[in-house]
Formats: C-alpha cells, sequence, structure tokens
C-alpha cells in the first residue's frame, strides 16, 4: 500500500487536472497495488473544496473495481497553519487510524469483488 499525502490551498486552476494526471499514472504504472490519497485543505479564499467535491463525486461515480485501487479522502481545517502544520496535521490522522489490518481487510474485499464491504471499510478509517 501507498499512501499520499497533499497539503492544498487555493489550488482551484490546478486541482481538478492534478488529481486526475495523479490518478491516471497510478492505474496505468503502478495497477498492482491499492493507494490511499490524503488531500489536507487548508481554508483558502477560492473554489478548491467546491472543485475538489466535483472531481469525487466524478471520479467515484465511474469507480470500477476491476482497474482503480485508489481511495480519496480529504480533511478541511478552518485557520491555515502552512504547509508544515498541515502535514503533522495528517501525520497525526494517520497515527490515529492506520491500522494495517484494515488495509489487509480492504485488500482483501476488492480481491473477491466485494465493494460494498471494501466502501465499509474505507468509511471505517474516516471515522477514526
Amino acid at each position: 500500500n501507498l499512501i499520499f499525502i497533499l497539503p492544498v490551498y487555493n489550488s482551484e486552476n490546478i486541482i481538478y487536472s492534478s488529481l486526475d494526471k495523479l490518478i491516471s499514472y497510478l492505474n496505468n504504472i503502478l495497477y498492482k497495488d491499492i493507494f490511499f490519497l490524503f488531500l489536507l485543505l487548508m481554508r483558502g479564499t477560492d473554489k478548491t473544496l467546491e472543485i475538489l467535491k466535483s472531481f469525487l463525486k466524478k471520479y467515484y461515480a465511474n469507480f470500477k473495481l476491476n482497474n482503480t485501487k485508489i481511495f480519496i479522502y480529504y480533511f478541511s481545517y478552518d485557520k491555515n497553519r502552512g504547509t508544515g502544520y498541515a502535514i503533522k496535521f495528517a501525520l497525526s490522522k494517520l497515527k490515529n487510524i492506520y491500522n494495517k489490518s484494515i488495509f489487509e481487510e480492504i485488500k482483501e474485499a476488492l480481491k473477491n469483488n466485494d465493494l460494498l464491504k471494501a466502501k465499509e471499510l474505507q468509511n471505517k478509517i474516516i471515522k477514526n
């Protein structure tokens, strides 16, 4: 499993195309693993959050079990404290929620084509 942490701030002009390119790259190059992408939205003044939500809606509407194994999460906080804080915030979240057995269960569910179970486990990660 690979986990990507991306701090995001006032990125409305590049967020959609950047995510699209990253996902395409991961699907085409590193297709055998499951990837977790955590986006940390530092509250900015543009429409990054709305564009991200639009992207995720389209992404999960076209989510195909057989060729996409990338789960995308985002966290948002109101006060911008910079990239360093965003990375520390992400690491603290991951420390609290990273449970190897959950990731292995997701892999197993995907292997068995049980998308519902994989989604339930994904939601379990977010709630922690």
